[in-house]
Formats: C-alpha cells, structure tokens, sequence
C-alpha cells in the first residue's frame, strides 16, 4: 500500500509537502516555502509557517527524505516501521495483561485492521499521524505497565514516549496516565506511585514541552491561532465534520466487524460485576480504560472524525482476543449443542467481520497502484519547468502536489492583473498552465510562459 505512486488527497499531500520543505530547516516547519503573493496565516491550507499540527510525523518524514530521497513512498517509511512495531506491542501487551493466546489473536487483528493499514500507507485522512500517534501511545502504556526492578527507567521510557505522542496530536496521549495509576495501585506504596508518576510526567512534558515554547516564541500569530482552532474543535463543528454523540460507537461495527458490540457490552458488565474485587480483575479495567474514556471524550466533542479514537484500537483488539478465547473455552465445557455451536459462530464470526471490513477496505485484489491521470500529469510540469522556489506555477489545480513535483511555488487560480503584476515584480519565472480558458491580460503578456500538461 505504501508504494503508490501519487500523493494522497487528505492529508497526505499537505504533510508530505512540509516534511520536504521542512528539510531544509528542521525547526522551520513551511507550507509555501516562499509565498510570493500575501496570505492569510490562519489558512492551514495555503500559509507558509505550518503548525497545524503538532511536528513529529513531519520530522520523521524528513529525516526518511535525507536519507533515501525525495519519492513518496519513501516519506511513507517512518510511518510503515511504526505501525508493524505496533503489531509487536499489541502481542507484548497482550501477553503482560491475559496470556499467549489472547495476545496473538490481537496481534492478528491488529496486522489486518483496514483502517489502520489505510492510514499508516496515508490513503485516507489525518493518515500518518494517526498511525503514529496509535503506536506512540500503546508503547508508552507497555511501559508504563511493566513492573520490574527498572520500574524507573520503564517510567522514564513511559514518559518519553508519551511525550511524542503529544507531539503527534496533542493530549489524548494522557490516556497513558489513567491505566498507569490502575495498573500500579497495588503494586506500589503511596510514595512509590507519587514517584512514578511525577517520572512519567515529568519525562513527557521534557520531550513535549520545548517545542511548544519555541513555537509560541518564533511563530506567535501561527501558533496561537492553532491552539485557539484545536480548541474549537471541542466546542463547534469544524470543516463540516458534524455527527450524533454515538457517531464513534456506531463507527465501530464498521471498524471492527457488526459483532465488536457484544465483547464491548460485556466488558463492561464484567467490570462493573466485579466492582469490588476490581484488584483481581486489573487487566479488564486497563482495557475499559483504554477504551471508554477517548470514545466518552471524543462523543462529546462536537467536531467528529473517524480517527479520533484509533488510539484505542489496540485495545479493542485486546477485548476481542480475551473475548474470543472466552468464547471457545465455553465451547469446551457447554454440553447444550446448540449453544456450543452458537460460541463457536459468534468466536469465528469476530475474526472473519473485521477480515471482511479489510479486504474491502483496502481492495487488494484490484490494481491498488494505478496512477491517476492527474499525477502523472502534474508530474509533466517537471519537464518544461526551473526547478526553484522563485518560479511561480498558475492555475494549478493540484497546487500542493505541483509544488512537491516541481519545487516552484504553485497557486490554484488565476490571479487578478493586480496579484499578477505583484507576482512578476518578484518571480524569476511565471508559468501559467493553459486550460484554453485563460484571460486576455495573461495571454498577451511577454513575461509569462504558457505550458501544457506533457501527457494526456
């Protein structure tokens, strides 16, 4: 999936692009590397410092890019690693919390899960981040987990990694803090639990916390107008992604197969059936934890995306498994046949739903890789342009993609005579693709080059 040959829609395009220009100046994340006409900094889409979104993805993407190129799968390969090691933890934590068995059931549902492949090959939106930000969380909790004599230095990995993880998208990462508490209550003193979790948090606000103030310091107007907009995010519906309070639980069928609801209603009833003896029962309440407080949180935000709650995936993965081996140890001892064959349909039934969703999802049997005319033509341009940040493209309708392809600065329309006058006062070259459209007044000036897209 990672080796398609074109940029993806959303948000591939527009992460791929700052990663590249962000080579150039690691603590200089850009959009337009040199805006020739002005632009409003409030438009993550068309401004030049880009801190919409936290930078960690964009760093490894352009450390990815220094070393192998400037393709796109190769911008894709921090991503790809990330997300196999999450696979790994996923069994890893399996293990700590149930056993074996339950471990590689998640595992399993973790290596095939549709969305998560789509978003870690960047194919559909908030793509890489998501991706990332899912494994960043998940090893922070392993370690936070772990309860050997290098408690310490597991906490300091805990807190670490929670760190990046808010340097990916932000405070959802604090979910690693809750299940550490849960976890650890009764394996520590009072003292020994106030110790580990100031480790914890201490450790995560040294990764998370410098690039903050450096942003606020160098980049005031950008930074604090992304804070404001995330902030909305809670209180108004942003860019149109409005739904109902359960729009998360009812996406779940489709993520994780129509059946994820019966593990979920028992998990639940398993919980608050054994309130008391909580203790007894750790492993449940890691994984309720996991689960219920992003999609509670989440519920009530009023701007809804379907990968808001990825983070809890593992965790979900987690329930199946533990679920489903449930299942087949009643299978073992039920003596009513039909019900026995009632467990075995529902226990094959949470494994064959989300392979199901996956194949569909993903459509492997199609020709995945199959460039889009509009790419190979964008990609055309580099062939009757300078490749250089002072030559201006016009009338690019894949503007992003024109300028990771050409490394010109690209605009979408045609500019009014005043812009147009603006930018040939400070362009090396003008380029304007024809679309047999174009105005009198860009036709007949001298100082621009009509080009045509080299393929059809």
């Amino acid at each position: 999936m990672m080796i398609d040959p074109f940029l993806h829609a959303w948000d591939e395009r527009f992460h791929i692009l700052v990663a590249k220009n962000t080579l150039n100046h690691i603590l200089k994340p850009t959009l337009y590397e040199n805006p020739i006409l002005p632009y409003d900094y409030k438009n993550w889409v068309g401004n030049h410092i880009w801190v919409h979104k936290q930078p960690f993805p964009i760093w490894l993407m352009s450390i990815a890019s220094a070393f192998s190129g400037n393709t796109e799968w190769v911008y894709r390969i921090p991503t790809m690693i990330l997300s196999t090691t999450g696979v790994y933890f996923t069994y890893l934590i399996g293990k700590k919390l149930f056993n074996r068995n339950v471990a590689f059931i998640a595992a399993g549902l973790h290596s095939i899960h549709g969305l998560i492949l789509e978003v870690s090959a960047g194919r559909v939106t908030t793509d890489h981040y998501d991706a990332q930000y899912l494994v960043l969380i998940e090893i922070a909790i392993y370690f936070a987990i772990s309860n050997s004599k290098k408690s310490f230095k597991n906490e300091i990995i805990a807190g670490i990694f929670m760190g990046l993880a808010i340097l990916t998208k932000w405070l959802p990462a604090l979910i690693v803090v809750p299940i550490y508490l849960i976890y650890q209550y009764d394996k520590k003193n009072s003292l020994g639990l106030i110790k580990g979790l100031i480790t914890i948090v201490i450790s995560g606000i040294t990764i998370a916390l410098p690039w903050q103030v450096y942003s606020l310091i160098n980049y005031p107007l950008e930074t604090k107008w992304e804070q404001l907009f995330n902030s909305k995010h809670l209180t108004e519906v942003i860019e149109g992604h409005a739904a109902p309070f359960f729009y998360h639980f009812d996406k779940m069928r489709m993520l994780y197969g129509e059946l994820i609801y019966i593990p979920l209603i028992w998990l639940i009833g398993d919980g608050i059936k054994n309130i008391r003896n909580w203790k007894s029962n750790i492993s449940i309440y890691i994984i309720s934890t996991w689960i219920i407080i992003p999609f509670v949180f989440f519920s009530i935000a009023k701007t809804k995306m379907q990968g808001y709650t990825l983070l809890t995936a593992p965790a979900i993965f987690l329930m199946t498994g533990y679920f489903f081996w449930r299942l087949i140890e009643l299978t073992r001892i039920e003596k009513n046949k039909f019900k026995r064959i009632g467990y075995q349909i529902i226990a094959l039934l949470l494994i064959a739903l989300p392979v199901r969703y996956s194949v569909e999802r993903i459509k492997p049997f199609n020709n995945p890789h199959l460039e889009p005319l509009w790419s190979k033509q964008v990609k055309s341009l580099a062939k009757v342009t300078s490749p250089s940040s002072d030559n201006v493209i016009l009338n690019a309708e894949h503007y992003i993609e024109t300028m990771f392809y050409t490394e010109c600065t690209a605009y979408e329309n045609i500019p009014s005579q005043n812009d147009l006058n603006l930018i040939l006062s400070k362009a090396n070259k003008v380029y304007v693709i024809d679309d047999n459209h174009l105005p009198i007044y860009i036709i007949e000036n001298p100082n621009i080059e009509i080009i045509k897209y080299q393929c059809d």
